[in-house]
């Protein structure tokens, strides 16, 4: 692991910025929890979506959801759960040619980036932090800060 690489936790509140101008409105979202590696060559991120709503968002979700599981039958979603929604890295300098690009960063402070993200990789980081805790999940994420920052080294 580099030198110099910090370990931050960051809670993006939940939200509902839906508005009766469908031009101006953006939903209603849950708390996401962010575990994330910062370095010098950039960071990588690991996101979980909660399923914890504003606690009005809530009271209607749970509503439909009752109302919808009385409907169908073995019907298995719950909006409740907890889900990994994103293992990413945002890179100082290109990586791959599919990398997108951010001129704005919010992961490095506004500077321009790089980035690639997956839900489907994210799950691996999920599962052993629930099977294993905290620990084992941050040494996935330095694992994966390692092997993506050595291909912009090379």
């Amino acid at each position: 692991m580099e030198k110099g690489v910090s370990r931050k936790v960051i809670i993006i509140p939940a939200y509902d910025k839906r508005d009766p101008d469908p031009k101006k409105s953006y939903g209603i979202g849950s708390a996401t929890l962010v575990f994330g590696l910062d370095g010098s060559d950039g960071c990588v991120r690991f996101q979980i979506t909660t399923g914890w709503h504003l606690p009005h968002n809530q009271e209607e979700i749970t509503h439909r959801f009752r109302k919808e599981q009385s409907n169908i039958s073995n019907y298995f979603y719950n909006p409740f759960l907890p889900y990994p929604s994103d293992l990413s890295y945002h890179s100082r300098r290109q990586i791959y040619s599919g990398d997108f690009h951010d001129d704005h960063c919010e992961w490095l402070n506004g500077e321009p980036c790089w980035f690639m993200g997956s839900s489907t990789n994210a799950q691996r980081i999920f599962d052993i932090m629930v099977r294993e805790g905290d620990e084992a999940m941050w040494k996935e994420l330095e694992k994966f800060y390692d092997k993506t920052f050595r291909v912009v080294k090379e």
